[in-house]
């Protein structure tokens, strides 16, 4: 839509677009799912806008993305912007409020992730929805 072109036209003005890519797609559609696991596998820096249930069903997607071991050179990273991940599976490493559009003056939450915010139950496996997000290893 508007938005993710706005994003590509800001991306190349600042001459980063060959490093830089917007994907629009219905994140519980099967048939898009190679697609975006492929965008996953490459990035190393994650930037998400979605409401928390859509956060939720994406959850072992993110958590592939800041656990992924291939190219370790690249460190991985999540930022979602207005929600948190899914507390159960995440804890920020920091969080912050930015300006959601210049001329309104309204903020929004921003939640930087890396592959220390995965939360590791005591039993070795992700916690249940029922679990502490307090348990990390």
């Amino acid at each position: 839509g508007a938005l993710a072109e706005r994003a590509r036209r800001a991306a190349a003005e600042r001459g980063v677009a060959e490093r830089f890519a917007v994907l629009e797609a219905d994140v519980v559609d099967a048939a898009v799912e190679d697609r975006v696991r492929a965008y996953v596998e490459e990035a190393t820096l994650l930037v998400v806008f979605m409401l928390p249930e859509a956060l939720d069903q994406l959850g072992r997607l993110l958590e592939a993305h800041l656990s992924a071991t291939t190219r370790p050179e690249r460190r991985r990273r999540l930022l979602t912007l207005g929600w948190p991940a899914p507390c159960a599976r995440f804890r920020p490493i920091e969080t912050t409020q930015i300006a959601a559009h210049a001329t309104s003056g309204g903020t929004m939450d921003a939640y930087l992730y890396d592959a220390t915010s995965v939360v590791v139950s005591s039993e070795g496996g992700l916690p249940s929805s029922g679990s502490s997000s307090s348990e990390r290893q």
